[in-house]
């Protein structure tokens, strides 16, 4: 590993976490008067659902940042090959997923069927492990939380989500994937598929990726013959984690600041400062 590349990338990165905090800060993570969540915020009937939609995106831009930090201090020595890439998928998630929630190009109740989708995603995962507990936690207190939920939706007007044989898979919509949510929010699919395959540990992705070839044609085990490999990571996997967790925040919180109503142009100064340091 280049130790400059690691260490400009990482104080690039550093720099723009800093920097994004103080803007959200100076705004005091509030919608402006006249923007788009405050116009939604007044003039959906349950304002409640609305504010748990923007609740739901803003919180999962933390788990970015966190992620985003995961990121950088992995790379710094002794910088892992495997960890930084798990870190930098689960940023690339977190930023879709955000993104998704505070979409700015769909209305209030779109908004709120997103949110009650992403609410029943996590009830059914709550639910599992409550299973897994055998007997520790009861599932059905969560599946009466569900029942609630699914009761708000239908008083919103929303119909049932259910299967063709009449079973519950959703509220307010049907939760897409999130490959699918990576798509439509970032294109990244080629990205999040490769970094996925990495935190799977696949052998193609991992000696790709995470190992160097080091000897070939070894007797390695009893009339066996391979090659012998060692944990790597090269400058330009450096490079491309760093822009890759610096742009991935960065498109979340411009959604958010453009939601909100925020000035976006210190936003995009402060990422194209990162990315430039980082790529020269």
């Amino acid at each position: 590993m280049s130790r400059e590349v690691a260490l400009r990338s990482i104080e690039a990165v550093d720099k723009f976490i800093q920097q994004t905090s103080v803007l959200c800060n100076r705004c005091e993570h509030k919608p402006s008067v006249g923007s788009q969540a405050m116009k939604e915020l007044s003039e959906f009937p349950r304002s409640e659902s609305i504010g748990t939609a923007y609740s739901q995106g803003t919180i999962l831009i933390e788990v970015a940042a966190d992620y985003v930090f995961a990121v950088i201090r992995t790379l710094t020595e002794p910088g892992q090959s495997i960890a930084p890439r798990a870190c930098a998928r689960c940023c690339l998630e977190t930023s879709a997923l955000s993104m998704w929630l505070l979409d700015t190009k769909i209305n209030a109740e779109e908004r709120v069927k997103r949110s009650l989708a992403f609410r029943y995603e996590g009830f059914e995962q709550q639910a599992k492990f409550a299973q897994a507990t055998k007997g520790a936690i009861y599932p059905q207190q969560i599946v009466s939380r569900i029942d609630q939920v699914e009761q708000v939706a239908l008083g919103l007007g929303f119909e049932k989500v259910n299967d063709s044989k009449g079973k519950r898979i959703g509220t307010g919509q049907k939760m897409p994937s999130v490959t699918q949510i990576v798509i439509d929010m970032l294109d990244k699919e080629e990205n999040y598929r490769i970094l996925s395959a990495m935190v799977h540990a696949h052998p193609w992705a991992l000696q790709h990726f995470g190992f160097i070839k080091t000897q070939s044609n070894q007797m390695i085990f009893e009339n066996v013959r391979g090659a012998y490999f060692e944990k790597h990571i090269s400058s330009d996997s450096i490079v491309f984690l760093c822009v890759e967790a610096v742009t991935d925040l960065f498109q979340a919180l411009l959604m958010n600041f453009n939601l909100f109503g925020w000035n976006t142009k210190p936003l995009a100064t402060a990422a194209n400062r990162a990315i430039k340091q980082i790529k020269f």
